[in-house]
């Protein structure tokens, strides 16, 4: 699971900076609009240095897609005794 260094919360839309720390997008635009540090290393930190991470946005969104069916599809196999007792 793919989580946002500034919340803990599972990401959408990732963002990383120039250190390759990972944030939810709009957390940490929310974050630089009242500070200008990098929340894991206080270093300066700038809109300017986030970059959109596409192939992990592209893992992501596949995962979000396909799991909640595999997920059902397993749980009705378990119910109905086809492969897992």
């Amino acid at each position: 699971m793919y989580t946002c260094s500034l919340t803990g919360k599972s990401l959408i839309n990732p963002v990383k900076d120039n250190n390759n720390y990972y944030y939810e997008h709009i957390e940490i635009i929310r974050w630089l609009t009242y500070n200008n540090i990098s929340p894991n290393t206080g270093e300066l930190l700038y809109i300017t240095d986030l970059q959109t991470d596409f192939n992990l946005k592209k893992k992501i969104k596949v995962k979000h897609i396909y799991f909640p069916y595999i997920s059902r599809f397993l749980n009705f196999l378990k119910l109905n005794g086809k492969f897992f007792k």
